[in-house]
């Protein structure tokens, strides 16, 4: 199939990446109608230069005519500067052009990448995310900045010339020249299909060295830590090695080929000496003819020899192009509901799991395994186990970012697949072991583009769970600007910054993942006392691996190997003398 061929990914041609790309054209068409102009003004006027050589020569030179040589040569001057500028406003529109064509398209792939399903991102590394966003569309960028206009310049200049050359001066000339144009497009044609495949390659390495450069730098505190800076730098090594040899292969593809078509210019030029010379000697043709035709010769084939060179950059902008389509193709895993459900009496949450089974892929174990319980809204439930349990599963599941295979989950009776995503999580506070935290001041972190809370009415609740006296130790307190990754924060200040940004959505479903890890037993305390009066009528779910975080829970589930195998209160459970018992005894150790 014609996309196989090209080493296009599947489901994509040429063709159908070029009818894709148009509609993104046609804001701008504008522009491209006036550059359309610009080109074909700055094509005329390199057509006309040799014409000006050869009147020069056969006229005012033969001739002795230097005062109107001179005043030619004026005008020559002021055709080459005409060419310039209209050759520079050109480029200017175009790129002005593709920038905002390019923001478009990145945009779009952003928003779509935003509105993906977790498992996408389980399954697709950061580094070539940002590699398909970024170097993909701006490989794309020069398919209408650059390629397709140059192509269409310079068939333009290539059609005029012959016309010029044909028509004016020596038809049977000019078709001796134009008739090495079929073997350079023959060879052009052939030379794009076997290096279309190759090119792909090439943006899949680059992708993924990009990827694998992005991934330890996240990691670099670990790198670093076990000292595998060797072992990162070597395996470095061999994926840019991969690359080289592939670049270096094309490179040297590349100038064989322009080798190829430099030896067809000369094959040329010596046949315009020879047949051209014959004429000259016959009186068919003058000396300034010969000259406008050797001169035509060379502006003929340079762009010949530039739309081959253009195949280059066109794969490169058709290969980006599919990728960046492949991931605005990319179907979501768990679509939104056609038909939305309203969530019952949303300031109280009832959660009710009915005999739940999920695993990860087809080909993986069950993480949770016919898990059913009711939680009645109001109530603090904790879910303790050993690594692995599920725990973290069944949160996961809970704010919908997977859906269960078998079994459904209910909230306040209606089922979570018929829920809006969105809507449901604004009224989830999430406060994870691992805290996310965003360029911009504390207040943005605190109210995440939330702009009808003000400051003088949140601090009040900030202070009680004694986030506000931290946060006015900071050098600009709530405008205290953060670093990346809130490095100017302590653990626990981060920490604190995420409770108080999930108790700001006065949610009616308040989770727990660890939430007082990273926090000091005084501060600890000083949330505990305040939870009591911040969780009064919300539903809550905590999960907890020190159990005395979690005694006072009005009920604990215990899962072990993603099945709940105990439940009940602190008390209850250490009378069953079960697993709870167990985990309970091991850190009394």
């Amino acid at each position: 199939m014609e996309h196989e061929e090209q080493g296009l990914p599947s489901g994509f041609s040429q063709r159908l990446l070029l009818q894709r790309i148009l509609p993104w054209l046609r804001p701008q068409a504008k522009i491209f109608v006036l550059c359309l102009s610009l080109l074909l003004i700055g094509s005329g006027l390199r057509i006309l230069g040799p014409i000006i050589l050869q009147t020069a020569i056969d006229g005012y030179i033969r001739q002795g005519d230097f005062p109107g040589l001179l005043a030619l040569l004026g005008g020559y001057i002021c055709l080459i500067l005409l060419g310039f500028g209209a050759n520079y406003y050109e480029l200017i529109l175009l790129e002005t052009a593709g920038q905002r064509i390019i923001a478009g398209i990145k945009n779009k792939a952003f928003s779509h990448l935003l509105n993906l399903d977790l498992p996408y991102f389980d399954q697709t590394s950061t580094g070539k995310l940002v590699s398909r966003i970024e170097n993909d569309a701006n490989a794309m960028k020069v398919l209408f900045t650059s390629v397709l206009t140059q192509i269409l310049g310079n068939f333009v200049i290539v059609l005029g010339m012959f016309a010029v050359m044909g028509y004016k001066y020596d038809f049977q000339l000019a078709l001796y020249v134009v008739g090495l144009c079929p073997l350079i497009l023959l060879a052009a044609i052939g030379f794009n299909r076997f290096m279309a495949p190759r090119l792909m390659a090439v943006r899949k390495n680059v992708a993924d060295v990009n990827g694998y450069v992005t991934e330890m730098i996240q990691g670099m505190v670990t790198i670093q830590m076990f000292g595998q800076e060797a072992n990162v730098l070597k395996e470095l090594e061999k994926r840019s090695l991969k690359k080289y040899k592939q670049d270096r292969a094309i490179t040297i593809l590349f100038n064989s080929f322009f080798n190829f078509l430099f030896l067809i210019q000369s094959i040329g030029i010596v046949m315009v000496l020879w047949l051209g010379g014959q004429q000259v000697r016959n009186g068919v043709l003058t000396i300034g003819s010969l000259i406008l035709f050797m001169n035509f010769i060379h502006q003929f084939f340079v762009p010949i020899m530039f739309l081959s060179a253009q195949f280059n950059e066109f794969q490169k902008g058709i290969a980006g192009a599919a990728r960046l389509f492949e991931l605005l193709d990319e179907p979501r895993l768990y679509p939104d509901p056609v038909q939305t459900l309203a969530l019952p009496t949303p300031e109280r949450c009832q959660i009710r799991f009915e005999n739940v089974w999920f695993r990860y892929s087809d080909e993986s174990d069950w993480v949770l395994k016919d898990l059913s319980f009711e939680c009645p809204s109001g109530e603090h439930w904790a879910i303790v186990g050993p690594t692995g349990s599920g725990k973290t599963t069944l949160i996961n599941l809970l704010l919908r970012f997977y859906l269960p295979q078998k079994g459904r989950i209910l909230i306040n009776g209606v089922d979570l697949k018929e829920l809006d995503p969105g809507t449901w999580r604004r009224q989830v506070g999430l406060v994870l072991q691992d805290v996310v935290m965003f360029p911009g001041s504390v207040y943005e972190n605190l109210v995440l583009g939330e702009s009808d809370l003000p400051l003088a009415e949140i601090q009040p609740l900030l202070a009680e769970i004694g986030l506000d006296a931290v946060v006015q130790r900071l050098p600009e307190g709530y405008q205290t600007h953060l670093l990346e990754n809130a490095s100017n924060l302590s653990s626990g200040e981060k920490q604190l910054l995420s409770f108080g940004r999930a108790l700001l959505r006065k949610p009616a479903l308040l989770i727990l993942d660890e939430a007082t890890s990273h926090i000091d037993p005084q501060t600890e305390r000083q949330m505990k006392n305040a939870l009591h009066t911040l969780l009064e009528g919300r539903t809550a779910l905590m999960i907890a691996h020190r159990l005395s975080t979690i005694q006072s829970a009005d009920r604990i589930l215990v899962l072990q190997y993603g099945t709940l195998v105990e439940s009940g209160n602190h008390q209850e459970l250490l009378a069953q003398d079960g697993v709870y018992a167990g985990l309970n005894a091991l850190q009394k150790v």
